[in-house]
């Protein structure tokens, strides 16, 4: 019953956090373990900024996600519907 209530809302904020994880961190972690002698030092720089920018994003999206389920405010509950934004 949970998920099905707030799954609406609390869905996107954790696919957002999947995009940033799986792909912005995923894709340069890959040119910093694989490229240490294949690629210039400034690209290797990139990509561990990349990493450390796509670990941080990822953790807003998470500690987001975590605060709305302790304190779910910012939409309304219809009856016998879905719950949308709050006015």
């Amino acid at each position: 019953m949970y998920a099905q209530t707030v799954g609406p809302i609390i869905g996107v904020t954790i696919g957002m956090e999947v995009i940033t994880a799986f792909v912005l961190e995923a894709g340069f972690i890959g040119l910093m373990l694989y490229g240490d002698s294949r690629i210039r030092p400034r690209t290797m720089a990139l990509a561990s900024w990349m990493v450390a920018f796509g670990t941080l994003l990822s953790t807003i999206w998470i500690l987001s996600a975590n605060s709305w389920m302790q304190d779910p405010v910012g939409y309304e509950k219809v009856t016998g519907g879905l719950p949308r934004p709050g006015r």
